[in-house]
């Protein structure tokens, strides 16, 4: 194989440069021209139109921004948004109307009210607190809540009566107070729960506020014992029986399976 001299190099490197500003040039002249208002795109070749411009008919024409607004450069839509505090509206920006004691909201599409204040419909007024009440951030009506020991009547507030052997306890229903255990509530008062005998005083809360004992049940104001038969036992609760396994419940006795 003959070697390869440096002429030989030199020649190879010069006829290569030759054919790439051939091919070069012949591209250049088959691509198509960037227009006016418009820059070649980063990746993938090609041209994009400038920010305030949209490609029609290959060319960048102006997009028509309004007073109080700014250019998108997006494909879609008129090519343009409303600066913050503004609108859109008939393809205008009009400024959003933020009424006294009011305040634009984050995205500056709204506003909304100071803190002590409440939106009524294009207005803020201001929120008016009644003794023994606080202010309360929300803008749901009235915007105040009462003291401990108060509830709502109307636009005021007014105190709680408890009544004896009971506490304030502001979520219970209704009555804004809880009797003291061993106490029920009966007609707005809380009365001694007489547990009878052979029963013990209950955390429910509902029924006579006792339980029976285990072995007994109750049988109307008393706890009566329970008599179990033969082949049965107490059952989960203790207060009624079951018969044991292979038996069934006949009346107040256990008989045996037959089938």
């Amino acid at each position: 194989m003959k070697n390869f001299t440096l002429s030989n190099w030199v020649q190879a490197v010069s006829f290569c440069a030759l054919l790439g500003l051939t091919m070069g040039s012949a591209f250049a002249q088959n691509a198509d021209p960037i227009p006016a208002n418009a820059r070649a795109q980063k990746f993938g070749g090609g041209w994009e139109c400038l920010i305030g411009y949209r490609e029609e008919n290959s060319t960048c024409v102006a997009i028509d921004v309004p007073e109080n607004a700014y250019p998108t450069n997006k494909s879609y839509g008129p090519g343009w948004d409303c600066k913050r505090g503004f609108l859109k509206r008939n393809g205008q920006c009009r400024a959003v109307a933020v009424p006294a004691n009011g305040y634009l909201n984050s995205e500056g599409s709204s506003w909304a009210c100071e803190r002590g204040y409440q939106k009524r419909g294009e207005t803020c007024d201001e929120i008016i607190i009644p003794a023994n009440a606080y202010l309360v951030d929300t803008q749901s009506s009235p915007g105040w809540a009462c003291n401990i020991m108060f509830e709502r009547d109307g636009n005021t507030c007014k105190a709680v009566r408890v009544p004896d052997n009971a506490y304030f306890d502001k979520s219970a229903y209704k009555s804004n107070w809880t009797c003291i255990r061993g106490f029920k509530e009966t007609n707005g008062r809380c009365e001694a729960i007489k547990i009878p005998e052979n029963a013990f005083l209950s955390d429910r809360s509902f029924g006579s506020g006792w339980q029976c004992m285990r072995g007994y049940r109750e049988d109307d104001e008393v706890c009566s014992k329970i008599n179990v038969p033969e082949n049965g036992h107490l059952d989960y609760s203790g207060n009624g029986w079951s018969c044991d396994p292979q038996y069934r419940r006949d009346g107040d006795f256990c008989v045996i399976e037959t089938s």
